[in-house]
């Protein structure tokens, strides 16, 4: 975002000053539809983000609202485009009441009406590091106030590039932020201190967005819904894919149903659940949809059939398949000699565990689906280190063995080996519950299975398809008792509204 900001002011000639005031508006338009009756106190730091703040000011008293305006940074230090702003305020005789000290900040907070409207203009997307003195004491005296509060393109204390909270943070209500969303604001810790996020835009040409190489990509449905195709009136079921799900152990047969049934209710044409042999039997009765193949013997000395993925147009395994050897036998042939996309969940995963380097065997695809704990199992950390910095290891673990990285959890991240990254941000807590994770599985498995195209955004969509049935679904039964069955259940309401759009 530094940069298209940097190439529309200085390459296509568009003055900063006129960003401003574009932001600046975006602001003040939605803070006038939504809180015209109360007083708004706008806080403005030094920089641009500071600069944004005084334009709010001035245009929120031009609409006719009690607006009292706070400055946080010394008058001498305002620089360019906010010093300019801040002058027009004076020239106008606006008041900006100074708070650049202790004593300041508690006697102007200490006097602000009830009920007021909080417009945070502190910091914005140059913030590297801990608030610290008064800032520190302004955010935290915003927070303690418990009312609306609106930020200025990056919650004061958000890391712009990572989701880190730097030092403390000012809690949102919504975020309105420009042109286009940053990453810390998608970002877990950071996403918790947004709120509502809108997306305004200030004018910055479409040009310089597409011509300036973006690699993160916020999943939105209405994008996910316009690349569905229609199904054509000749097919058959051969048209959709054939899907072996190699997962079903004693104890664990009904991970391989869910992810069966995951990939049937994503439109897979047909699916082969191929499970131990003493598991068969209770799958088939359970959905008469599935074909069934006997995977292993617990027990047995054998490998693992090849002759089962010829046919299949994608292949999913680890989902229940236990811990014998005969399973990582499976798991590590699959990676020899499948030449189709291969999803590699929950057991599969923990097969991989000081044996990355066997994925450089595989011929054709491969998508791994982590959750936090599994994912530090396969790099060598814990699942906290893994949440601290899940952008970097979900990427660096794509980039490095040339795989797509799915790392499931709050804010699910989808990466691929040449360093794109979605970014899902639907989904809700209630899908924390075991199965949910065969069910995207076999979901994922689906969608390689029956269309064609770039693997990483089949993947995306099919993880951005599970959280949005998610969702649905919390609506029908709530967060407490949902489970992935219910999901399953809505996975063909969120494809038949994707298929009217």
């Amino acid at each position: 975002m530094r940069e298209i900001d940097r190439r529309a002011i200085e390459e296509i000639g568009i003055p900063g000053m006129v960003l401003m005031e574009n932001a600046g508006r975006a602001v003040c338009d939605w803070i006038v539809a939504r809180h015209r009756e109360r007083p708004i106190v706008v806080y403005c730091g030094g920089g641009n983000n500071g600069g944004d703040g005084f334009v709010i000011v001035r245009q929120l008293t031009e609409a006719g609202l009690w607006v009292i305006a706070l400055s946080a940074t010394e008058p001498e230090r305002l620089r360019g485009d906010a010093r300019t702003n801040k002058l027009i305020l004076e020239k106008l005789g606006i008041d900006c009441v100074p708070i650049t000290t202790d004593a300041e900040v508690d006697g102007a907070l200490a006097s602000l009406p009830r009920d007021a409207c909080h417009v945070d203009a502190l910091f914005g997307t140059g913030l590297t590091k801990p608030i610290r003195g008064h800032y520190a004491r302004i955010v935290d005296a915003i927070n303690r106030r418990n009312e609306p509060v609106v930020a200025v393109d990056v919650p004061s204390g958000v890391a712009a590039d990572s989701g880190e909270i730097l030092g403390s943070a000012v809690r949102a209500k919504a975020t309105i932020t420009f042109a286009l969303p940053k990453l810390g604001l998608l970002l877990a810790p950071g996403c918790e201190h947004v709120g509502e996020l809108i997306v305004a835009d200030i004018g910055i040409p479409r040009l310089v967005v597409e011509s300036t190489k973006l690699d993160n990509h916020w999943l939105r449905e209405a994008e996910s819904a316009a690349a569905v195709m229609p199904r054509e009136t000749n097919t058959h079921k051969g048209s959709f894919g054939h899907v072996l799900i190699a997962a079903g152990s004693p104890g664990f047969s009904g991970a391989a149903l869910l992810a069966g049934r995951g990939a049937l209710a994503a439109g897979a044409g047909l699916v082969t659940v191929a499970s131990e042999a003493s598991c068969r039997a209770r799958i088939e009765a359970m959905v008469p949809e599935l074909l069934h193949a006997t995977l292993f013997e617990v027990g047995a000395t054998m490998r693992f059939e090849r002759d089962l993925v010829q046919g299949k147009s994608a292949v999913v395994v680890g989902p229940g398949l236990g811990q014998s050897d005969a399973a990582r036998e499976i798991v590590l042939d699959l990676l020899d000699g499948c030449e189709v996309p291969l999803v590699i969940d929950a057991d599969g995963l923990n097969v991989l565990r000081h044996r990355l380097d066997r994925l450089a065997a595989a011929q054709g695809p491969v998508v791994l689906t982590p959750h936090p704990g599994e994912m530090g199992r396969l790099i060598g950390c814990s699942s906290a280190a893994v949440q601290a910095e899940r952008y970097r290891v979900a990427t660096e673990l794509a980039s490095t063995h040339g795989v797509i990285v799915v790392l499931k959890g709050n804010r699910t991240l989808i990466a691929a080996p040449d360093g794109r990254v979605s970014i899902c941000t639907d989904g809700n807590p209630g899908m924390a519950v075991g199965g949910m994770g065969d069910v995207l599985a076999g979901v994922i498995g689906a969608g390689l299975g029956q269309y064609g195209g770039d693997p990483f955004e089949i993947v995306s969509r099919a993880v951005h398809l599970h959280a949005l049935a998610g969702d649905r679904a919390r609506e029908r039964k709530g967060e407490r008792s949902l489970l992935p069955s219910d999901v399953i259940a809505d996975i063909a309401e969120v494809l038949r509204t994707w298929e009217r759009a």
